[in-house]
């Protein structure tokens, strides 16, 4: 991602709510499930999963950056959290599923 389209969308991230940024592995997991059932056709509950999985991925780079974390490092973990979540899905996991329920109802709206 590039500084200034990043640099925008941190502002986005610290633009959308009053809630302060949730702890790494929380928003890491959100980035996984969101990112994996995004992939999973246009509907419009995968158009509710884009939007979301664009909100974590701000969310975890954001949190990882104050945590010193290097952006590839951060980006790594989001791209394994993404196949392990795209497994479990796929594979109809229960707890994968109410994973993804949950991080949607956390997402605060981003206008989409």
């Amino acid at each position: 991602m590039s500084p200034v389209l990043l640099s925008f969308a941190l502002t986005l991230v610290a633009a959308s709510g009053a809630k302060p940024l949730p702890a790494y592995n929380d928003a890491l997991s959100c980035a996984g499930v969101t990112q994996a059932a995004s992939d999973f056709g246009r509907t419009p509950e995968t158009a509710k999963a884009f939007d979301a999985a664009i909100y974590w991925s701000m969310a975890a780079m954001e949190v990882a950056r104050t945590n010193g974390m290097t952006a590839a490092a951060a980006q790594a973990d989001q791209d394994k959290a993404r196949a392990a979540y795209k497994a479990l899905l796929d594979d109809d996991d229960a707890d994968a599923w109410a994973d993804l329920t949950g991080c949607l109802k956390a997402t605060p709206p981003t206008g989409g």
